[in-house]
């Protein structure tokens, strides 16, 4: 038996009102969770929602700004930038001089190493009866694995340049051509031109997210045997230069040495070279101008905060709209010696409670629409729960919602006063609170839907606009080396086939015509022109407008004759150019005709000087067909193909799906921006409805009593729905004018744009006022045809 001290011993218990963030604190937030159920399943969806979306924009913007970022020496790694005065005009180019690398190397200590690539260089490959669809490719200098250290899985790279009609292979690419063979020495040919190469080095895929993704790989010096030594000049930029400084080497020296270098051989021709860290190749043009990926990595920066912002707006507005009704616990809690910080401690310890529940619907969500998400934002990412990526993005996103979502309502809690009468205070200033927060709520909405609005509507535009031929119901495909040899004879038989109405060639493809270029010298003044090989059916084949003279005729004549384009003349400034005598590449000839503007590049830029030149290089082969025959002249088209190119694979496309994939980025980052924007508004109307549900609640014997004296249904949903209307209207008014300025910055992008006009702002705020009507009338419906009696007998 324990002798009796005197004094008694007591084991301490949890208090029920809060001791910090333990099991007491646990016990009461769930406790709340689930008394208030119908808001904390508001607030749970609509923040599970939102955190998916944010997760899902944030693996997008860090997939963006990993962009050539992950090189061992990103920081010592540039570009050249090229810039020169051309019709009073500064032009900025990223293709310098293929003389440029070998005469910097030598004179330039501070240059480690060096690179050229030439991209474009991919095609078809074949081996025995296997083959390849179209690769992308890249012709590089032996100096690229060692400044990029992409892995060898199999054989060295070194063997490349060993000699020119060597390739490397990317994992999956030797797959298709090799299964689980090896690939190392094996002979693989190309169908453009037929040429046979063998196989150095495979390895292995390289990520998505760089500016050199490329499937198979060249000897630079392949160029020499491709084009001739002509390519080869000071004048003639034609390829990317890359460069590895040593880090005590100021860039802007090294470009000024590359200039030096330039003007010595450019004969008084003046070029300027810049240097750009090769990270932000992805994110600025030329000239150093934000590109749509930044502004894309930009706004979603933006519409992460927005969701989580309009997602902690409304989990604050149901909790403080609730303080009043929770007074009396309040009071007897604050009566029993709880302290400010208790019930501080145990609204945080809610707001946690309530993250991690939304988290872990968040992750279902994640999981089964991840691969979705994947399909239209066209990125290689995946998704792993516990990869230090998500973690840290969960971690982020748990931070921002304690303090976003998660620290006002406990302070307010924490200090609130309490007395007799219940809560005194200035709920006027409480209520204006709100009512900013779902201001704020609405204003993001009228934003983000007038975006949806224009956005779209610039797109419409850009698939519609006339680009100065007609792309419909055209086949684009390249040239292999047999079908070249017997170009006319190819040509004449399909002609003859019912459902092809025309055929015609060209030296460039139609839709990114600017790898060859030239000037000229007029009036003290220079003029690039892209220069462009066509046959004498070209013009009349892609639809476009002659506007001055006459076509080529088809005859040997046509060698010493030039189109220039309405651009070309204008900045050339010929008067009367039509039989104009005419010099070009070292070519003396006549001026034969005028064709009207075409864009041959993206209408992110105007279009450009161009002239075009017969007879054809012919490298890109057009067919015409008559509508709704694509499937008739498809199987004539290849049965010729492998009756003139047998070893040759038959691979085409449609003009118009070529065209649409100039605009794919625009394209998915619109298309994302429609689904986040969907998004943040269901969330929006989704805490509206909550709010208006709280509302009719709290004025439910208000509204028997007006039904016992009369009032009408509709008089009663005008009564609970005005306010949020106003408060709408006030949204717009705010929104409207910031919507038009943010906007019109995007659309700057475009050389070619829609105007802003005032009914995309107008549909953008009917849209809106019926979202409101809609969440709110059905509430305030039921509100008003509750039954009166059980509504006044309601406490």
């Amino acid at each position: 038996m324990k002798e009796f001290s005197g004094r008694r011993s007591v084991a301490p218990s949890p208090s029920p009102f809060g001791g910090g963030l333990g099991w007491g604190s646990s016990r009461i937030a769930l406790r709340n969770l689930r008394h208030n159920g119908f808001y904390s399943v508001i607030n749970i969806v609509g923040l599970a929602v939102s955190l998916t979306i944010c997760i899902m924009i944030m693996l997008w913007i860090h997939d963006e700004m990993s962009y050539d970022a992950f090189y061992k020496k990103e920081k010592q790694l540039y570009q050249t930038i090229v810039t020169f005065n051309m019709n009073n005009e500064d032009l900025y180019w990223k293709t310098s001089s293929p003389l440029m690398a070998s005469q910097a190397k030598a004179e330039i200590p501070g240059i480690e190493d060096i690179s050229r690539v030439q991209f474009g260089a991919g095609g078809v490959l074949k081996y025995h009866d296997k083959q390849t669809s179209s690769l992308a490719g890249i012709m590089v200098d032996s100096s690229f694995f060692k400044m990029f250290g992409f892995p060898i899985l199999e054989g060295d790279a070194r063997a490349l340049f060993m000699n020119r009609n060597s390739v490397i292979l990317s994992q999956t690419t030797a797959k298709v051509l090799f299964g689980d063979e090896s690939a190392i020495g094996k002979a693989v040919v190309s169908q453009s031109g037929g040429q046979e190469y063998h196989v150095a080095a495979v390895i292995k895929d390289m990520p998505s997210n760089t500016v050199f993704r490329s499937d198979v790989i060249f000897n630079y010096e392949i160029l020499y045997q491709l084009v001739g030594k002509s390519y080869f000049g000071w004048g003639n930029l034609a390829s990317n230069t890359f460069m590895l400084l040593n880090p005590s080497v100021d860039p802007a020296q090294v470009a000024k040495s590359l200039s030096e270098i330039s003007n010595r051989n450019m004969e008084g021709f003046i070029m300027t070279y810049l240097l750009q860290p090769l990270a932000d190749d992805h994110f600025y043009d030329a000239k150093g101008t934000p590109t749509s990926n930044l502004q894309a990595c930009r706004l979603f920066s933006v519409m992460v905060l927005v969701l989580l912002s309009i997602a902690c707006i409304n989990y604050v507005n149901l909790v403080t709209a609730r303080t009043s009704r929770t007074w009396k616990e309040l009071f007897v809690r604050r009566m029993l010696g709880a302290k400010k910080i208790n019930l501080f401690l145990n609204s945080m310890s809610e707001s946690a409670l309530l993250f991690v529940m939304s988290l872990v619907l968040a992750t279902v969500l994640l999981v089964v629409f991840f691969p979705f998400f994947r399909e239209i934002s066209g990125k290689d990412t995946t998704f792993g729960l516990f990869s230090a990526d998500t973690l840290a993005m969960y971690g982020i996103t748990f931070v921002a919602v304690m303090i976003l979502g998660g620290i006002y309502p406990a302070i307010r809690l924490a200090k609130t006063n309490t007395g007799k009468n219940g809560i005194s205070g200035k709920h006027t200033k409480e209520i204006f609170f709100r009512r900013s927060l779902v201001v704020l709520q609405f204003v993001s909405a009228v934003v983000l839907i007038s975006g949806s609005i224009i956005f779209n509507k610039q797109m419409q535009f850009i698939r519609q606009k006339d680009i100065g031929y007609n792309k419909d119901n055209i086949l684009q495909m390249p040239v292999p080396t047999n079908i070249l040899a017997h170009y006319e004879a190819f040509k004449s038989d399909l002609l003859q086939q019912p459902g092809i109405t025309g055929i015609t060639s060209s030296s460039q493809n139609l839709l990114n015509a600017e790898a060859a270029t030239g000037w000229i010298d007029k009036d003290d003044k220079r003029v690039m022109l892209v220069n462009m090989h066509v046959d004498h059916d070209f013009i009349p084949v892609m639809d476009m407008e002659l506007v001055q003279g006459e076509n080529f005729s088809g005859s040997p004549a046509d060698q010493a004759c030039f189109i220039l384009n309405e651009t070309a003349l204008r900045q050339t400034g010929i008067e009367n150019p039509v039989g104009n005598p005419f010099t070009f590449a070292g070519v003396e000839g006549t001026i034969i005709g005028i064709v009207k503007d075409f864009n041959f590049r993206s209408l992110h830029m105007p279009v450009g000087p161009i002239i075009l030149r017969s007879p054809a290089e012919q490298n890109v082969l057009y067919v015409r067909m008559a509508p709704g025959a694509s499937q008739q002249v498809l199987a004539t088209i290849e049965k010729y193909w492998k009756q003139y190119a047998p070893e040759a694979a038959f691979e085409y496309y449609f003009l118009d799906d070529s065209f649409d994939k100039l605009y794919k980025s625009d394209l998915r980052i619109t298309l994302l921006f429609n689904l986040f924007a969907f998004i943040a508004i269901l969330v929006s109307c989704l805490g509206l409805f909550g709010l208006v549900t709280y509302t009719a609640e709290t004025k439910t014997k208000e509204i028997g009593i007006r039904k016992v004296l009369g009032a009408s249904i509709a008089g009663i949903v005008e009564m609970l729905s005005k306010e949020f209307l106003i408060l709408v209207g006030i949204a717009m008014l705010i929104a409207f004018p910031l919507a038009y300025y943010w906007l019109d910055k995007m659309l700057q992008d475009y050389a070619y744009r829609i105007n802003i006009s005032w009914w995309m702002f107008a549909l953008a705020g009917i849209i809106t006022v019926v979202l409101t009507l809609l969440t709110v009338g059905w509430k305030a419906i039921r509100a008003a045809t509750a039954n009166p009696v059980k509504a006044i007998k309601s406490e």
